[in-house]
């Protein structure tokens, strides 16, 4: 039987075999057109979005899959973003996309943060810009205000803001991203389903608690099949974002299917963790539906 160790082995080469299969077009970035700042974006989102991954990694090592559950939500929205700018149709839409992810979609990340500081100034932290200690609240309501957006702006902003919103990425990666597209129908679930509140909602504590009610042998197969789904989802957001870099730089289809076929081993490894799971639900969830069909005793 796979363990979650092993698991997560064959995760990490999977993730190394993207990489270094992708590496070899990477030389080429800079003889292709593109817009200005496009590969300097790129770059900084990717290491973002990997450092994530990886973080989503040692979660499910640690047995944390609720926190991991969580991260995956972040790597499916980050993925989409990430494919959305490399798959512009256009050089003149491709500029636009850029524009509107580091002017636009800030201007309402700082406009979030504006009660938040001015809550800070009311409470009995803040003293006034002149004590030490409180010093980094006004700067920091300074760049808010610059960076907010600005009257006259709400209405486009509104409309770009929408345009950027999770499931309007996807329905446009559904036709522009062959690679997004094939597995849209999954991240558009998973995202749904990565309920951001677990931590802090009865639904949330409850299920985590039938889960640890349940027999020893079946709460063991039930979070090994957890951990692998997470795993093999992390896998291939991973490599969605590769191949769609390696088509921006090569110009050309290039889904690095060699790289699933050198890793099958992964993919057999989650899919008898899946029929694992099937088995000991039908087990253990029909003999717990008997137990309660009994009549109660006097």
């Amino acid at each position: 039987m796979e363990t979650i160790g092993s698991l997560i082995a064959m995760a990490r080469t999977f993730m190394d075999d993207c990489a270094d299969e992708s590496r070899k077009y990477l030389h080429n970035a800079r003889d292709i057109v593109a817009t200005k700042e496009l590969f300097h974006l790129i770059h900084e989102m990717m290491m973002s979005i990997n450092l994530t991954s990886d973080s989503l990694l040692i979660l499910v090592e640690k047995n944390r899959v609720w926190d991991a559950t969580i991260l995956l939500r972040s790597v499916i929205e980050g993925t989409a973003k990430f494919c959305y700018l490399l798959t512009a149709p256009s050089p003149d839409e491709e500029e636009a996309r850029i524009e509107e992810f580091q002017e636009i979609l800030p201007q309402k990340e700082m406009g979030a943060l504006e009660q938040c500081v001015a809550a800070m100034k009311q409470s009995g932290f803040y003293h006034g810009s002149s004590v030490k200690g409180d010093v980094c609240i006004d700067p920091l309501a300074k760049v808010i205000n610059e960076t907010k957006t600005k009257e006259g702006e709400s209405s486009k902003n509104k409309e770009i803001n929408k345009k950027w919103r999770f499931q309007e990425l996807s329905k446009v990666l559904r036709n522009e991203c062959h690679v997004w597209s094939g597995m849209a129908d999954l991240w558009e679930y998973r995202y749904s389903m990565s309920n951001a509140l677990v931590h802090k909602t009865d639904s949330g504590c409850g299920e985590i608690s039938e889960r640890a009610d349940r027999n020893p042998e079946y709460r063991r197969i039930s979070d090994l099949a957890h951990a692998s789904s997470l795993l093999l989802a992390n896998c291939m957001l991973f490599y969605t974002r590769f191949s769609i870099l390696s088509n921006r730089i090569a110009g050309k289809d290039k889904t690095l299917a060699s790289v699933i076929a050198r890793n099958i081993c992964l993919f057999e490894a989650a899919e008898s963790v899946e029929q694992m799971f099937v088995e000991a639900y039908r087990k253990y969830e029909q003999q717990s539906s008997k137990q309660e069909e009994l009549p109660c005793q006097e």
